[in-house]
């Protein structure tokens, strides 16, 4: 299980996207900056509709980490390489605690 499930119960703050970049803040100072392929289901949620929405759950596969919400939205995050748009496809960042990325040398997430 990945840090990522500490996500569980959060709710969104503030969620945008600058090139392609997507930010999400959720509640206790903790932040996700995605930079890979994400997508938001249903599509007519868009990245601002994410605000005060609660984290249900967490799903994770080699190829793809899933975000579902209580009210059955869900983030769609492509964790294949050849998705990536920069050197990290994840930031997870914590206040107070280390920040954890997720890169080619360690998918699941490390200490920066």
């Amino acid at each position: 299980m990945s840090h990522l499930h500490e996500l569980k119960g959060r709710i969104v703050s503030e969620a945008s996207t600058l090139h392609d970049h997507m930010q999400i803040v959720f509640d206790s100072d903790v932040s996700l900056s995605i930079d890979t392929g994400v997508r938001i289901v249903p599509p007519s949620v868009l990245v601002g509709d994410l605000a005060g929405r609660v984290v249900d759950s967490v799903e994770e596969s080699r190829d793809e980490i899933k975000i579902l919400f209580i009210d059955g939205v869900c983030i769609e995050i492509d964790m294949r390489p050849q998705a990536w748009r920069g050197p990290e496809a994840l930031v997870l960042q914590r206040k107070g605690r280390p920040e954890l990325v997720w890169n080619e040398a360690k998918a699941g997430g490390h200490e920066a």
